[in-house]
């Protein structure tokens, strides 16, 4: 029987509509993650004689000052004024009254009065907010390659996919008791006899069929997504949190919904009381949230009544709002789409623009202003160097994952065009003391074969073009136009984060 058949007659699975779903996760993800880079550099960069875009430069110098000084009670305090419009005059009265009332010269804000004066940092009051919070704008120019990498971890699921089957098939058998692992001992079937290790799909097949076990296929199938969705919420979560200054200094569980910060439940034996944080259900709700919120509250409800969050069957646990999420933060990311990405195959291309850009003008990330790491490229360089600097980064850092920091240890002064490649390369294979799977999908731009590379180079979007940019602001409120509008809500009670523009706080 063919592995398609096996799937959907045996096992209740149909192959392409999970890879489906699966890819329009992985593209939602994406679409924020690199929505956001390229807002974030228009707003800071593109027409420099432009008052509001040297503005945001300067409250994003003022944030990276703050964040060197690693002081959360601060950093909120700070980033509540930014939110509330006010300009750098009145976060020096504030920095000057914390001071006076610590009465210590050490303080950070002291630390933080000193560079400000140092940098000139300046900015009037503004109520016209950005997109985002500022910190996620501070946060994606000052080091999107972390944010990159974790998403670039995420499996290509059509390649893997009968090594999943494999893996939650053989967790089902084992959790309705069809088995167990490592301590049975049916010498009639060699699976039994080796359930010390994980066995293929032909194995577990065969056990199925000479011990005529039924599979609940919808059971597996939710089972399946449940699983398929707590991986995924987990690696999104892990780049999207890199952007939330509360989610990094609480440490909050990636498994943690929003409707979960939204909504705290209470019960006794004859009560159960649902509490609110106020400030966020009135901004979910200007944002189109209410019917999402309801179905949270049903859900949570459900739950509370059966006392557990999960639906248990012979040994088995299915998180059902897991299951639902699969489906829904899918259908989603297809009603609400940007033009952005059409296929996971376009990210690579925005992902080299985005390091293309900061790599040839000296700015986010390689910027001492903004960004982590200084690259002491060449004085004069082509842009055929510019592409050849910015493959072997992507090589090395986004293909191999090397530490981007490497590129700090190139020397104080900048050297030859070859001379930095080279000794850029050696520090990176030196510093790779253990191999990692390299990211399929940054395979090609990895080549460093040049006349393919140039092709590449030369048919990049035209989002971070320079004379002629594509803006991205027109489509991020396009998407929250139509979330607010036709009524396709974004789950709360989901293990997948919110969408970068929800900007919940700060």
């Amino acid at each position: 029987m063919k592995k398609d058949l096996i799937y959907k007659n045996m096992l209740g699975i149909k192959r392409k509509e999970l890879i489906n779903s699966f890819n329009n996760i992985q593209k939602m993800a994406w679409e924020q993650i690199l929505l956001l880079a390229i807002y974030s550099r228009h707003k800071c960069y593109f027409s420099l004689d432009n008052k509001e875009n040297k503005n945001m430069l300067a409250k994003i110098k003022l944030i990276k000052a703050l964040d060197k000084l690693e002081d959360s009670e601060l950093m909120q305090q700070v980033l509540h004024s930014l939110h509330d419009g006010q300009g750098s005059n009145s976060i020096i009265k504030l920095l000057h009254e914390l001071f006076e009332k610590s009465k210590k010269n050490l303080s950070p804000e002291n630390s933080l009065l000193r560079k400000i004066e140092e940098d000139n940092i300046a900015f009037p009051a503004c109520h016209e907010k950005p997109l985002y919070s500022y910190y996620a704008l501070y946060k994606i120019l000052n080091n999107p390659i972390g944010i990159f990498s974790e998403l670039l971890n995420i499996k290509n699921l059509e390649i893997n996919f009968e090594r999943y089957i494999e893996i939650y098939l053989a967790d089902y058998m084992s959790k309705k008791h069809y088995f167990s692992r490592g301590t049975l001992s049916d010498k009639n079937h060699s699976l039994i006899q080796s359930l010390t290790y994980e066995p293929t799909l032909k194995e577990l097949i065969s056990y199925i069929e000479d011990n005529q076990i039924s599979i609940d296929k919808k059971t597996f199938l939710n089972f399946v997504k449940s699983s398929l969705s707590e991986e995924l919420g987990k690696n999104i979560h892990k780049a999207f949190d890199q952007l939330s200054v509360q989610n990094i200094q609480q440490q909050s569980s990636t498994e943690e919904s929003t409707f979960k910060k939204l909504c705290s439940l209470e019960q006794n034996k004859n009560e159960i009381k649902l509490t609110f944080d106020k400030n966020l259900l009135k901004h979910l709700s200007g944002l189109g949230q209410i019917e999402s919120i309801m179905e949270g509250v049903k859900s949570h409800l459900e739950k509370s009544l059966t006392d557990s969050r999960y639906t248990s069957n012979f040994g088995l646990q299915i998180n059902e709002s897991d299951t639902k999420a699969y489906d829904d933060v899918s259908s989603w990311y297809v009603a609400n789409k940007t033009d952005l990405i059409r296929k996971l195959e376009q990210v690579p291309k925005l992902i080299a623009s985005v390091i293309e850009f900061d790599i040839r003008y000296g700015l986010g990330f390689c910027n001492t202003e903004t960004g982590f790491i200084n690259i002491n490229k060449p004085f004069k360089q082509s842009s055929k160097d510019t592409y050849k600097l910015t493959t072997s980064f992507i090589k090395e850092c986004l293909f191999q994952f090397s530490s981007p920091f490497n590129f700090n240890s190139c020397g104080l002064h900048p050297i030859s065009f070859e001379k930095h490649i080279e000794k850029f390369e050696e520090i990176c294979a030196e510093g790779n003391s253990e191999e990692s799977a390299p990211s399929l999908l940054m395979t090609k731009w990895a080549d460093q074969e040049e006349k393919p590379m140039i092709e590449r180079f030369k048919k990049l979007p035209k989002y971070l073009k320079v004379n002629s940019y594509t803006p991205v602001e027109p489509l991020i409120k396009e998407q929250l136009k139509i979330e607010n509008e036709k009524g396709n809500y974004y789950p709360l009670n989901s293990p997948f984060p919110l969408p970068l523009w929800f900007n919940i706080k700060n």
